[in-house]
């Protein structure tokens, strides 16, 4: 939001006080200097600080251009609660103007300007068109590759359970094996296309669900963030990696057993998924990096304390996932900067 206000401003004629310095701008007029300083809130009584700042651009300008100084401070808070130090701002300043990032609104409260430089209504227009595409982003879509996957895996169960005349074909091990779910012994005979076709098998039609609605959430989420090609690669090599995990740890074990689910794909998906909410900060009610890390705990948890869950699937798929999400950070990064 601070960025379009930034534009506002340069197109209302101001300009960077300091080339180095994004935060401070100003305009010169008739009989004034008009200066604005833009900042996130923090934690803590930062009011010194703003004073300070002030005191430093009002002599910097009045020394350069012999006229007053008018100072407004536009602070942009996560929410419209107000607590600590824009508490503290308005009580103690009288030049802060407040803009809530979950409501998109501005904010002037008793003692404060009115206005400042016939700003406030472009600026209250700008903040809502801002609100109005932070909306857009957040909401959640289906994207294309994802949806995909989801139909694939789900047209998959079904396919089966016609073949076998049975709802609960998909229970049996045998049956799951001759559609393409992986176990060591049949991939050291030569089957390794399962290890890329066990992740469209399921073991009845609970796993499969709780499977689709996780990967319809964080898949379509990660592909908007990332695109489809980057999305499906990092899907595939997670679900890939997983595999070769759970054949590594159970065949250790001295363990035969039959495996499929697209756990470790998923687990993957909700890794890289982290590590760019992360890298981006991006946080919102519906996903945060908190809510994916309570998540896979919880998931990891279930599955250490229950029978039948491939925990290895699971590990292998995330450890993949996150080192895919660092990769596709740092892309991202180098992106930006040519």
């Amino acid at each position: 939001m601070l960025e379009h206000i930034t534009d506002l401003l340069i197109r209302k004629g101001y300009g960077l006080l300091d080339e180095d310095t994004e935060g401070i701008l100003y305009r010169e007029s008739k009989d004034c200097i008009w200066a604005v300083t833009l900042s996130f809130a923090s934690n803590e009584d930062d009011t010194n600080a703003y004073i300070a700042i002030q005191r430093k651009i009002e002599f910097n300008l009045s020394t350069k251009f012999g006229k007053k100084v008018q100072c407004l401070h536009i602070v942009l808070a996560e929410n419209g609660m107000f607590q600590g130090s824009e508490q503290y701002l308005i009580h103690k300043l009288l030049n802060v103007w407040l803009i809530a990032k979950d409501t998109g609104r501005l904010y002037v409260f008793d003692k404060q300007p009115v206005d400042f430089d016939n700003l406030r209504d472009e600026m209250e227009s700008v903040l809502c068109h801002c609100i109005e595409h932070y909306k857009k982003e957040v909401a959640f879509r289906f994207t294309p590759v994802n949806t995909l996957i989801v139909i694939v895996n789900a047209l998959v169960f079904v396919i089966i359970t016609i073949i076998y005349g049975d709802f609960f074909a998909t229970h049996d091990s045998d049956n799951m094996l001759a559609m393409g779910a992986m176990s060591y012994a049949t991939i050291m005979d030569g089957a390794w296309y399962q290890i890329i076709t066990s992740c469209f098998l399921h073991f009845g039609f609970i796993h499969l669900m709780n499977n689709m609605i996780l990967l319809a959430y964080t898949g379509c989420e990660l592909e908007r963030k990332i695109g489809s090609l980057a999305y499906f690669i990092c899907y595939m090599c997670s679900g890939i990696v997983g595999n070769l995990a759970s054949l590594w740890y159970y065949h250790g074990q001295g363990e035969q057993v039959v495996s499929a689910g697209a756990s470790g794909a998923i687990y993957g998906v909700i890794g890289a998924l982290f590590v760019l909410l992360v890298v981006r900060q991006i946080k919102t009610p519906e996903l945060s990096p908190t809510r994916l890390l309570v998540m896979i705990g919880i998931t990891i948890y279930y599955g250490l304390t229950s029978a039948g869950v491939d925990n290895a699937a699971h590990i292998g798929g995330l450890i993949a996932g996150l080192i895919g999400g660092l990769l596709l950070s740092k892309i991202s990064h180098y992106g930006k900067l040519e």
